[in-house]
């Protein structure tokens, strides 16, 4: 029985960060789940008649690249300006904390030192941003280099506003979901790490391909503690079986320190 887990980055880079759990052994983690799902398929699926399952391939889908702003563009800054002259919410939130902080201030100066702490704020904002994703992709090269059936992949790219300071995601959902249905010929049972529930028409082509599909949740505590969040209803009822991990079960094997 050959296993391929399919790994939305994100979401599981969250569902360890709600469980205050650090992985110091990916390789571990992911042979865990294997022997987790395992029990599951022989007991629950196949009714005890497999005696063995290989774990085939890791994929693994994190973000690569973002936007890149030019703050010290006169351009980028007088489009910045006008953003912020038309967003009524966020310039009426600038103002009135600019306000505050200098009573003095009013009319024509009050605007423009809003402005200011706006966009000084956002270019902080992006660069605690690059900085957070060229640490991602250091850590993307240590584990490709130190573990084996793994492949990160970084298709996804973070869509930047910089005026609300959001990151909108793009590309990861697509890339799993292709990959799983290009990959069909090549596993048995998929096992799915995302929250999605736009991951629902390829969970059920797998299955209409004679594939076993199942959904990872991680949980908090011991078993058998509250289910866990991470993944949608939605999700979970479409898969054949979910595979609970527990925080402290990974934490006791030594995979994982609080």
């Amino acid at each position: 029985m050959k296993i391929a887990i399919f790994v939305d980055g994100s979401n599981l880079i969250g569902s360890l960060m709600k469980t205050q759990i650090r992985l110091d052994d990916y390789q571990s983690f992911y042979a865990h789940i294997v022997e987790e799902s395992g029990k599951i398929l022989k007991h629950s699926v196949f009714d005890g008649k497999i005696d063995y399952h290989i774990l085939q391939r890791v994929y693994w889908y994190q973000v690569g690249t973002m936007d890149t702003l030019h703050f010290d563009d006169l351009k980028f800054k007088n489009n910045f300006q006008k953003s912020f002259n038309d967003n009524t919410d966020v310039k009426r939130a600038y103002l009135a904390i600019t306000g505050k902080e200098n009573p003095s201030l009013s009319g024509k100066p009050l605007h423009e030192a809003a402005f200011e702490l706006c966009f000084n704020e956002a270019q902080e904002w992006y660069e605690q941003k690059r900085t957070s994703l060229e640490k991602m992709n250091t850590f993307n090269y240590s584990v490709r280099s130190n573990t084996d059936f793994i492949d990160i992949i970084e298709c996804g790219h973070w869509k930047v506003d910089s005026l609300r300071k959001k990151i909108d995601e793009k590309g990861i959902d697509t890339s799993l979901v292709i990959d799983m249905v290009t990959q069909i010929n090549y596993y048995d049972v998929a096992i799915l790490i995302s929250g999605d529930a736009d991951m629902i028409p390829s969970i059920n082509f797998a299955k209409n391909h004679g594939k076993q599909v199942g959904v990872v949740d991680i949980i908090p505590g011991y078993p058998p503690d509250a289910k866990g969040k991470q993944s949608s209803t939605r999700l979970k009822n479409a898969a054949d079986f979910v595979v609970q991990i527990y925080e402290m079960n990974l934490v006791s094997k030594g995979i994982a320190k609080k």
